[in-house]
């Protein structure tokens, strides 16, 4: 009798496997979305993906064993991806700077690094921004729906005052061609995007802090919420065993100088 039960023991094995199998497999893959934003993401010259948040990123693929195939990430303008995360299932944009109206059109996890966002101007322009106002009398350039944007229209800066690009390095041309007083942008991405560019960083300054704040990861509204979590738990593993901070070390040393400046 046991001799006849073995087969169908095996064959029921097999299906169990191949069943487990066939709905991992069946899973929606996460598609990964990001843009450049150096030092935190951004491509270097082979194409390949770099910086503090990526590391991040190809950490949790290890964790969560992800097949090479899943193993990708899309640098797309940041408003086109800040749209497809919203509408997509299966999706999360990094790095996405924490705001409470961002927390209601994403679910979120982190923080992993954080971020200060200011209006940075020539300091041959010797700007004294004390309120809101007296920036409706300029023309600051923006990154579409980035954070810079959303905090200057959040804080009642008039729309008419906002000019509108799709990248940080548009953005920096426009400040370099003397087109715009100054630029609402991360004080980091700005310095290190400048000296890629080759400006003197010493010829600007930061005039008016909008936000110190932080970074994480924005997945769209309806991702798994054990996935997240698992996610969020390995996140703060990082940031106890001092993991976060030796990457953010090791990309923002040769920059120290500059951040010192922009701190003042």
């Amino acid at each position: 009798m046991i001799r006849r039960l073995r087969p169908l023991v095996s064959l029921l094995t097999l299906l169990g496997v191949s069943i487990f199998a066939s709905a991992e497999s069946s899973e929606q893959p996460i598609r990964w979305i990001s843009e450049h934003y150096p030092p935190y993401n951004f491509q270097d010259e082979g194409g390949n993906p770099r910086g503090m948040s990526v590391e991040v990123v190809t950490h949790l693929w290890d964790v969560l064993k992800l097949s090479p195939s899943q193993r990708k990430i899309e640098f797309l303008p940041w408003a086109r991806g800040y749209g497809i995360v919203q509408r997509q299932t299966a999706s999360v944009l990094f790095s996405t700077t924490y705001t409470p109206q961002r927390l209601e059109l994403f679910a979120f996890v982190g923080p992993v690094f954080p971020i200060r966002v200011a209006i940075i101007s020539p300091r041959s322009r010797a700007l004294s921004i004390l309120n809101i106002d007296q920036l409706n009398q300029l023309r600051i350039g923006v990154v579409r729906r980035d954070i810079g944007e959303q905090l200057l229209l959040e804080q009642g800066v008039d729309k008419k005052a906002i000019v509108s690009t799709n990248s940080v390095n548009q953005l920096i041309k426009l400040l370099k061609a003397d087109r715009v007083d100054g630029i609402a942008y991360a004080e980091g991405v700005t310095r290190w995007t400048m000296d890629k560019q080759g400006v003197d960083f010493q010829d600007y300054e930061s005039v008016y802090t909008l936000l110190e704040g932080k970074l994480g990861l924005a997945f769209n509204k309806d991702t798994d919420k054990k996935l997240l979590g698992r996610i969020q738990r390995e996140i703060e593993l990082m940031e106890n065993q001092g993991t976060l901070e030796r990457i953010s070390d090791r990309y923002l040393k040769s920059l120290a100088s500059g951040w010192k400046i922009l701190s003042q």
